[in-house]
């Protein structure tokens, strides 16, 4: 029974990274435009948030004695497609709010850093159901999930109006925090 379900795990797997594949080769671009200022500002949040998916939330789940080793790897391989969902459907998401006719998703750091805080909400999830579903399930899960999360982060409004509790997981403008007068 546990083979059948590695079996099936494979190929929803190999799937959902040809889904992927296809989709970064149609709808994806490479951005060219950036400023090194922009770069250096922003590298490190990238880098924070991404060690934070992969090995803070990864060795988190190790606390389970019966999961310790299993919950690593699967945390890698599914925090790995979340960042690749993610980042495509918050482009898909960018795309559909803008007005202008459709373009390519674009490729860059802030695109980058999109998708680990998505990975980072289905990394939270893991966490919550552990040891009660199956790797597969978290598939299915990362897959709803994101599409929520990513139509969440644009369908909120604007930036400039949110609470600072709103707009924690919103890293694009910061807004003025400064005091009316």
């Amino acid at each position: 029974m546990a083979e059948e379900g590695s079996r099936r795990f494979g190929i929803a797997l190999a799937l959902f990274q040809l889904l992927n594949l296809f989709l970064y080769v149609g709808c994806v671009s490479y951005s060219t435009v950036s400023s090194q200022i922009s770069i250096t500002s922003s590298y490190g949040t990238f880098q924070d948030v991404h060690v934070m998916v992969f090995v803070g939330f990864g060795f988190l789940m190790t606390f389970l004695a019966k999961y310790g080793f299993s919950a690593v790897g699967i945390n890698f391989v599914l925090s790995a497609l979340a960042i690749q969902w993610g980042m495509l459907l918050n482009g898909f998401w960018h795309e559909v709010q803008t007005d202008d006719a459709w373009t390519d998703i674009h490729l860059n750091l802030q695109s980058l850093i999109e998708g680990d805080f998505a990975a980072a909400a289905v990394a939270i999830t893991f966490g919550a159901v552990l040891g009660r579903t199956s790797p597969l399930q978290m598939i299915v899960i990362l897959f709803i999930e994101l599409f929520f999360y990513s139509l969440n982060l644009y369908v909120s409004p604007s930036t400039n109006t949110q609470s600072e509790l709103v707009c924690i997981h919103d890293i694009r403008d910061p807004p003025d925090w400064s005091p009316v007068p």
